[in-house]
């Protein structure tokens, strides 16, 4: 049976909910003996070909983190992401026939992928590094995630997991380095509402998790597969730095929630990521990002306790098509 016939999510009776590490997959030897130099296709045959993502090209909710350019890897601008048109240029690529052909193999019908960096550089502020990617192939630090339940629900709640605080709290326990061992997935607790997202009960989620995944992801055409298989049919989100910090700290709040941790247990965990808090007080002369969520998680704490439904700050709120491109473009 080929990998994807497997559940991502395993429950095991003593421990809980555990993720398959069987199907975070590499794909460094077919990588090699497929990829070619980008610079070698020619403008007319571009279409033709996949790229090929590594650790440096992706960032938390973000395929277009950073492009080749000539002889090395830069940061992409927020101009260009503001571009729902642009993309990203990686070293190498692949022909999609070829690489379609080995993800189909493996049940892969998608047109999306679920990427995880295993290596976190000097410069991250977390060690679990995740967003969703166009169909390509990866190599180096970064492996796909496949399984037969990997809709792009289960998609949107496992990517906001896997970015969040409370997780990336989680994986330091277990692994103090910068690398991500494929086995540390087997030991890394997982919130039980995300077993079955899609049939949870109204109140299991303190926030809806898919349309603010959604916005943060969907910024260029190249994820329409993933927009559409969540019923969002039009453009793209506008790139906003700021609104995605607040979606952003909305998802930290909510997954504090979701592990049943307590508002002291979230001051103690966010305080043990003191390259966050430095950055923070430099920019803001406090630490900006503890405080804003832990005044999300009280609101949503008071909204659980009342049974209201909690109600973003953000105007449109995040996912609405209000605040995505106009039109088709």
């Amino acid at each position: 049976m080929h990998r994807s016939g497997r559940s991502l999510l395993q429950v095991r009776k003593q421990h809980g909910l555990k993720i398959d590490s069987g199907l975070l997959l590499n794909f460094d030897t077919m990588a090699r003996a497929l990829k070619v130099p980008a610079f070698s296709i020619g403008t007319d045959s571009r279409e033709k070909f996949l790229p090929v993502y590594e650790g440096s090209y992706f960032h938390a909710f973000d395929h277009r983190f950073a492009t080749w350019r000539g002889d090395t890897i830069a940061a992409l601008g927020n101009d260009s992401r503001l571009d729902p048109l642009s993309e990203i240029e990686t070293e190498f690529r692949v022909s999609m026939e070829s690489a379609l052909v080995r993800l189909q193999a493996l049940g892969w019908q998608r047109g999306w992928l679920l990427l995880l960096r295993r290596q976190a550089r000097a410069t991250d502020e977390t060690t679990s590094i995740s967003t969703l990617v166009p169909l390509s192939l990866a190599e180096g630090s970064a492996s796909f995630f496949f399984g037969q339940d990997l809709c792009a629900r289960r998609g949107a709640h496992l990517v906001a997991l896997f970015n969040s605080y409370a997780f990336n709290f989680a994986v330091r326990i277990r692994q103090g380095g910068p690398n991500l061992s494929k086995s540390i997935y087997d030991q890394l607790p997982v919130p039980s509402s995300l077993v079955e997202p899609e049939v949870a009960p109204a109140n299991a989620l303190p926030v809806a998790i898919v349309p603010r995944v959604l916005e943060l992801v969907f910024t260029s055409w190249s994820l329409a597969p993933f927009a559409v298989e969540l019923d969002h049919g039009g453009p793209p989100f506008v790139w906003s730095p700021q609104r995605r910090l607040a979606i952003r700290y909305e998802l930290d709040a909510a997954f504090f929630h979701l592990y049943g941790l307590g508002r002291d247990d979230l001051d103690y965990i966010l305080e043990t990521f003191p390259g966050v808090k430095r950055k923070d007080i430099e920019r803001h002369g406090d630490f900006r990002t503890k405080l804003r969520i832990l005044e999300i998680y009280d609101a949503m704490q008071r909204a659980m306790e009342t049974g209201e439904p909690y109600r973003s700050a953000l105007d449109p709120p995040p996912g609405d098509p209000r605040a995505a491109h106009e039109g088709g473009s």
